[in-house]
């Protein structure tokens, strides 16, 4: 893993303040970490028209020197039978042979993207109980 680059993740988190339909608070300790939830209702689309309210979910990211990002759901529970998480209850949002964490990464580019995708799956499972994104095994 590449060496942690601050610059970059503050320099996203800034461009993440410019976005209309999310708010959030950063808080700092031993590991960097912030909260966020979206403000605006998003609308399904196809054969699933209905309106997922989103902005119900409060969602916690920590990423530190060490490690790639760990995303968590802090807001609403998730179910216990829930698809794609891990053992300490992080999102699974890639495949990890697929894809790897470096210094030029950047957390408002290429992790939220991830979650709001692995929202919008889990909201649909709910619905149907059939994960639509992309499956691998942990």
């Amino acid at each position: 893993m590449a060496k942690f680059n601050p610059a970059i993740q503050i320099k996203g988190l800034k461009e993440i303040e410019l976005i209309e339909n999310l708010t959030y608070s950063r808080k700092y300790n031993s590991a960097y970490s912030f909260n966020f939830n979206f403000k605006k209702t998003v609308i399904g689309a196809g054969d699933l028209k209905r309106v997922f309210d989103f902005s119900k979910y409060l969602i916690k990211i920590e990423y530190s020197t060490k490690e790639e990002p760990k995303v968590f759901i802090l807001d609403p529970a998730i179910k216990e039978n829930a698809k794609h998480l891990f053992s300490d209850k992080s999102l699974c949002l890639y495949k990890k042979n697929k894809y790897k964490w470096q210094n030029s990464s950047s957390i408002a580019t290429e992790i939220i993207p991830l979650i709001i995708m692995w929202v919008y799956y889990y909201e649909l499972w709910l619905i149907t109980n059939v994960w639509y994104g992309r499956e691998a095994s942990h």
